[in-house]
């Protein structure tokens, strides 16, 4: 069996074989790969959902079983330790399954052997490792993710010098598009000149999504995103958080809102002491509709900005005094703070019965808080006070590139930015909340449970003298079984001794 067969042969999750379920492009992507007659070097993009993961645990166990040398390595090469991990999951489910590879190959943590001596080792990226390398086949996974660093920069210089040590060697490079800055773009743009390179792009969305599923995703992601993610397009951060229309929409509500009983309300605070400003908001969520994963808009109830100067700082204990009074009145809220200039008073806002939180304003969590305040906007899920400072702030604000994928509020010179932070906080938080699947499954399964009980038939006479499952363990307990409930219907379910006769 050659290699190109092997891989159609390959059994999936699903049960079926991949020849079975690949569709056009996939299957020129591999018949490219294992060419003899072509390039040996591969840029292929796909969106996501295009099956990246599993074609690269694909190409590799195939070359591994089929054209290895005796002794050579194969490097897969992905951004983290988690992506890695999934490499090798994908790389033993496929072993697991087809049963052509069962007996070809060993599967171990991060390495696979053939019978030759010949292996796959699945690396992270760290570039101390990479040096001196010398890869028959490299594969890099989600290139165009990579984060911008010095770092990462050694690592893909190594590795994409590493193939140039043993003749004949291959690489395949498989990622999203991302965005025209990174590296991964330039390489890009060298390979479709160059006789050396072979370039896929597979323009999205999948055939295999619903459209129903893209919407749904479309809801949750910045346009930028959608466009490289889903439809596979190398797209530039937008630096405008707002449209102008997109903000009259939001922006109109009175000054304040008075507390609701029985709401879930949040404080966010963004603390800045001197020459910038502090801001708090108070917040809560509105559901919209009543189906399983309703969308939920965030409702600014109240908020206050204090400026601080030069020569007198913003005083702390006021602010402290606005939170712990807004807390009680909007039904003992639980306040948000950044740790970094506000430790003191987070640990003062506990003692005095106010629960407040940390909220470390990290590279992850102010991506969080850009993305969600974006998403709010553009999906029309937020609503503002019709207030001319904070709609003169928020047409200020601009978004900034924090690397691959992630973006960050960014405002310019002379301006100001606490009033979108606090906003880009609560939304981060009251619709990040409730917007996993966990969620979405349990008020399904309330749902369902309701309506089952208001159905649920007449209990036969026959029937309501057997026991309720709620009496199948007594309070007492067996000794042949210290510490453990045993008793049903008075008899120790282990021993069958009897309640109450030494048992």
């Amino acid at each position: 069996m050659n290699a190109i067969d092997l891989v159609h042969a390959c059994v999936l999750e699903s049960g079926r074989r991949w020849g079975e379920v690949a569709v056009a492009q996939q299957r020129r992507d591999a018949e490219a790969f294992f060419d003899p007659a072509g390039p040996r070097w591969h840029f292929i993009t796909r969106p996501r959902g295009g099956s990246k993961t599993v074609d690269l645990a694909l190409f590799s166990l195939a070359w591994l079983v089929c054209e290895a040398p005796a002794g050579a390595t194969a490097d897969v090469v992905a951004n983290s330790q988690d992506q890695a991990a999934l490499l090798v999951e994908a790389i033993a489910s496929v072993v697991h399954a087809t049963p052509e590879l069962r007996s070809a190959v060993a599967v171990q943590a991060y390495r696979v052997s053939g019978r030759n001596g010949a292996s796959i080792e699945v690396l992270a990226a760290d570039s101390g490792s990479a040096w001196g390398r010398r890869p028959s086949l490299l594969i890099i996974d989600e290139y165009a993710q990579a984060a911008v660093t010095r770092k990462s920069r050694q690592l893909w210089l190594a590795m994409l010098t590493s193939v140039q040590k043993i003749p004949g060697s291959r690489l395949a490079i498989l990622t999203s598009a991302g965005e025209p800055g990174h590296p991964s773009y330039r390489v890009l743009q060298e390979a479709l000149r160059s006789d050396l390179w072979r370039v896929s792009e597979m323009p999205g969305p999948v055939p295999w999504q619903s459209p129903a599923d893209l919407e749904a995703i479309r809801a949750q992601l910045r346009p930028d995103e959608y466009d490289r993610l889903i439809l596979n397009r190398w797209t530039d951060t937008p630096d405008v958080l707002v449209s102008a229309e997109d903000l009259d929409a939001a922006c109109v509500l009175p000054s304040e809102l008075p507390p609701v009983p029985g709401v879930r309300y949040v404080v966010t605070l963004d603390y800045g002491p001197k020459r910038d400003r502090t801001a708090v908001a108070v917040c809560h969520a509105e559901r919209l509709g009543d189906a399983p994963g309703a969308s939920q808009r965030v409702v600014c109830d109240a908020m206050r900005v204090w400026q601080g100067s030069r020569l007198r700082s913003v005083p702390l204990s006021e602010v402290e005094e606005f939170m712990v009074e807004v807390s009680r009145r909007f039904n003992r809220a639980v306040a948000h703070c950044d740790p970094y200039q506000s430790i003191g008073l987070i640990q003062r806002l506990n003692a005095r019965g106010v629960r407040a939180l940390e909220f470390p304003f990290t590279s992850q969590s102010v991506n969080r808080v850009a993305s969600a305040l974006v998403v709010a906007f553009q999906n029309r899920l937020v609503l503002l006070p019709d207030d001319r400072e904070l709609r003169d702030e928020l047409s200020r604000v601009r978004l900034k590139s924090a690397g691959p994928g992630s973006v960050k509020l960014d405002n310019p010179a002379g301006t100001h930015d606490d009033r979108a932070t606090v906003l880009g906080m609560a939304c981060a938080i009251l619709q990040g909340s409730s917007a996993g699947q966990g969620a979405v499954y349990l008020e399904y399964l309330r749902q369902q449970v309701a309506a089952q009980a208001a159905a649920a038939p007449v209990v036969p006479r026959p029937l309501r003298g057997l026991p309720r499952f709620e009496d199948m363990a007594a309070v007492e307990v067996c000794r042949c079984r210290p510490g453990v409930r045993r008793f049903y219907l008075g008899r120790c379910t282990v021993c069958q001794g009897v309640r109450g006769a030494g048992s």
